[in-house]
C-alpha cells in the first residue's frame, strides 16, 4: 500500500521547490525555538485545508522537527491564532490573512483574535 496517493505526491512535488526557497529564505531557523529548521509545518492543518495550503505561504512556519511534531501540534498551547501571531512577528512578508483564510477550512481567523497573541509575555 502506498504511503500517498498520486494526486497527493504530485502535488508534494510540485510545491518541494517553494518549500525549499522558503526554508532558504528564513535562514533555516525553527520559528519556534531556533534550532535548525528543517520542516515546513503548515498551520491550517488537517486533510480538507490541505490541497489549499500546500503551496501557500501564507500558511507555513518554519519549524523543527521536535516543534513540529510537538508543541505546534497541541491546539490548546498553540492554537492557530497563536501561530498567526508567530508568523506576523517571524515572517511579515508572507503573513496574509486573507489567504490564510481562503485556505482554512475550519472557520476565520481575525486580527483581533490575533492581537491578543501579540500582547502576551
Amino acid at each position: 500500500m502506498r504511503r500517498q496517493s498520486k494526486k497527493r505526491a504530485n502535488r508534494s512535488r510540485s510545491a518541494k521547490a517553494r518549500r525549499e526557497n522558503y526554508r532558504a529564505e528564513h535562514g533555516m531557523k525553527c520559528m519556534v525555538c531556533g534550532s535548525a529548521g528543517t520542516d515546513v509545518h503548515e498551520i491550517s492543518s488537517g486533510t480538507a485545508g490541505r490541497p489549499l495550503s500546500e503551496g501557500e505561504p501564507a500558511t507555513w512556519l518554519l519549524a523543527c522537527w521536535r516543534c513540529n511534531c510537538g508543541p505546534l501540534t497541541d491546539k490548546l498551547e498553540w492554537p492557530v491564532a497563536r501561530q498567526l501571531a508567530l508568523k506576523f512577528i517571524a515572517d511579515g512578508k508572507h503573513f496574509d490573512l486573507e489567504r490564510f483564510n481562503a485556505c482554512y477550512t475550519l472557520g476565520s481567523v481575525g486580527m483581533e483574535d490575533i492581537r491578543q497573541w501579540l500582547t502576551v509575555r
